[in-house]
């Protein structure tokens, strides 16, 4: 399970818990290949970073 907790940053940004846990539900359906592991690699490595959720969800990144 991919706890809320460990990422606050995220948390803050997607406006809260619920939302923060929508975005994982999604991300997996999206990802089907993707384990949890390899979601909270990225998940730390976005924290560490301070990236923006924006730039992950700017459709021009896409």
């Amino acid at each position: 399970m991919i706890d809320p907790k460990d990422y606050p940053l995220h948390v803050e940004q997607l406006g809260g818990v619920e939302e923060f846990e929508e975005y994982i539900r999604l991300w997996k359906e999206a990802t089907p290949w993707m384990d949890e592991e390899r979601i909270k690699d990225l998940l730390k490595d976005e924290e560490q970073a301070g990236v923006s959720m924006s730039m992950w969800t700017n459709p021009y990144m896409r």
